[in-house]
């Protein structure tokens, strides 16, 4: 299994590496710059360095795949359109290629149905820069839905450094609390999970840590 993972030095592309390494798969990141973050994995997966709104390198990066994870991220008011065109690259080119299986990772605040969501969750989401970065998540979700690809789309809660419990709920309604969170190891152990799952195909779930 060829597995790619665009946004591999984000703190959830760093667990897909690892979740993915340790299910035996050959593994490949792709960087839009300081590849060095991945040095400790420097024998163990191939790089790929460039802007995933350039087709062609993503493309390149892609061909020969068997499933394709992103993990994307950007920086409210100074990256934009990188999750929408980078995605629709992705797409474009997993389309042409026949590589089908695409597992996103995106957030929790793009629930359908927004009263879903903790009130201040909504109001920090209406504040600009933070409203174009999801108005660009938005769009990026838009694309994947519109595809023809096996797709899934994760919208994790708080994002949190903690470890790997495999302990969460998820489903494509839940009611969240200002409190909610997930760590990125268990939303990177979900993702890498749906690659040969069919459990969830063509949905956008929402995950966040259960409460014991």
């Amino acid at each position: 299994m060829k597995v790619i993972i665009f946004g591999a030095t984000g703190g959830t592309g760093k667990q897909l590496i690892e979740r993915s390494l340790n299910k035996g798969y050959e593994t490949f990141a792709f960087v839009h710059d300081n590849p060095q973050q991945l040095i400790k994995y420097q024998d163990k997966i191939t790089v790929f360095l460039g802007d995933v709104r350039d087709f062609d390198v993503v493309n390149k990066a892609i061909i020969g795949q068997d499933a394709v994870l992103v993990a994307l991220g950007v920086i409210p008011g100074r990256t934009q359109y990188i999750l929408s065109e980078g995605t629709a690259n992705i797409i474009r080119s997993m389309e042409m290629n026949a590589v089908k299986k695409l597992v996103v990772e995106t957030g929790a605040g793009l629930a359908a149905n927004q009263k879903q969501l903790p009130f201040l969750w909504r109001l920090v989401a209406s504040i600009p820069p933070m409203r174009e970065m999801f108005d660009d998540k938005r769009k990026q979700e838009e694309f994947v839905m519109g595809s023809k690809l096996d797709w899934v789309i994760v919208r994790p809660a708080n994002l949190t450094n903690g470890p790997l419990t495999s302990n969460y709920s998820i489903g494509e309604q839940l009611t969240l609390r200002t409190s909610s969170t997930i760590s990125r190891a268990d939303v990177a152990n979900f993702m890498i999970n749906q690659i040969t799952s069919s459990e969830w195909l063509k949905k956008a779930v929402l995950i966040e840590k259960t409460e014991r």
